[in-house]
């Protein structure tokens, strides 16, 4: 049994956006007007992925041989409902864990503002407004986020693997020596106050 014609010209038709590559690869699929989140895990015991594959993003053939079965068959486990433990936890809850995995385990106070002594009154209230909106809009999000590389951000949007820096007065450059230490993968906005 192969993936029928019809799933075959309708994923054709879909365009996969990567959003976010951790110990899980975050994608946003659009089909026609619907957005939908797809989340992948892959892993293998062999050497290469071990060595290349897992720090890089890079496939071994045989993890590749297991998507190239899916592919052609259509489906992960034949004549089976995949158990709820497996599919447990909405896709929005394991991108949350898995952006949340990035950021020292004593610094995941979620939802909270927290500001550094040395920020001016522009500064934490231009925090203070973003921190609003995406509170507003049911974002999750950390502030003043230690990342576990030690670097710090001023919000870290868990939900859009996103760090928003509020700047003042820094250089492009000084920005982009900054952005350079945080972890790869994340999008950064910069907003100036």
């Amino acid at each position: 049994m192969g993936v029928s014609d019809f799933v075959m010209q309708k994923a054709s038709n879909c365009k996969a956006i990567h959003l976010f590559s951790g110990k899980k690869h975050f994608f946003e699929v659009i089909d026609g007007t619907n957005k939908h989140d797809v989340t992948l895990e892959v892993s293998c015991d062999c050497k290469f992925f071990a060595l290349h594959g897992c720090t890089k993003g890079l496939l071994c053939s045989h993890i590749l041989a297991v998507i190239n079965k899916i592919n052609y068959s259509g489906v992960i486990c034949p004549d089976k409902i995949l158990p709820r433990s497996i599919s447990e936890g909405s896709n929005l809850e394991k991108r949350r864990r898995e952006c949340l995995r990035l950021v020292r385990d004593s610094n995941r106070k979620l939802n909270l503002l927290r500001f550094h002594s040395s920020e001016s009154i522009e500064h934490i209230n231009k925090k203070s407004e973003i921190c609003k909106e995406l509170e507003d809009s049911g974002k999750a999000f950390i502030t003043e986020a230690i990342f576990k590389t030690g670097e710090r951000a001023d919000i870290l949007v868990l939900d859009d693997f996103e760090i928003i820096e509020v700047v003042r007065s820094e250089t492009e450059e000084s920005l982009a020596k900054k952005n350079s230490l945080y972890p790869k993968g994340l999008k950064i906005r910069v907003i100036r106050c």
